[in-house]
C-alpha cells in the first residue's frame, strides 16, 4: 500500500508573526518535480532578516528588564527602609 499526495502547487507555511510572513511554495510539476532554487534562496533571506529582528528585539527586552529589576530592587529598599523605620519608631514610644 502506498501513500499518493498531489504534489502540485505545495505550500509551506511556517507561521511566523508580522513584520515576516516567511513561507516557500514549492511548485512540484507532476513530470519534473522542481523546486524553485530562487524561492530557497528568498526564504532563506526572509529568515535571515527576521533572525536579525527578534535579536534586535531581545536585546531591547533585555535592556528593559534590566532596569525594571533595577526599579524593583530600589522600590524593595525604599520598602524595607520605611519599615525599618517605622520599627524604630515604636521601640521608641515603649522605651
Amino acid at each position: 500500500m502506498s501513500l499518493q499526495i498531489p504534489m502540485q502547487n505545495l505550500r509551506v507555511d511556517v507561521g511566523v508573526p508580522f513584520p515576516y510572513n516567511t513561507h516557500m511554495e514549492i511548485l512540484l510539476e507532476p513530470s519534473k518535480k522542481i523546486i524553485l532554487l530562487a524561492d530557497l534562496i528568498d526564504s532563506r533571506k526572509r529568515k535571515q532578516e527576521e533572525l536579525v529582528f527578534y535579536n534586535r528585539e531581545l536585546k531591547r527586552l533585555e535592556e528593559k528588564m534590566h532596569f525594571l529589576r533595577l526599579e524593583i530592587n530600589l522600590t524593595n529598599c525604599i520598602i524595607q527602609m520605611i519599615e525599618q523605620e517605622k520599627v524604630k519608631e515604636v521601640r521608641h514610644h515603649y522605651d
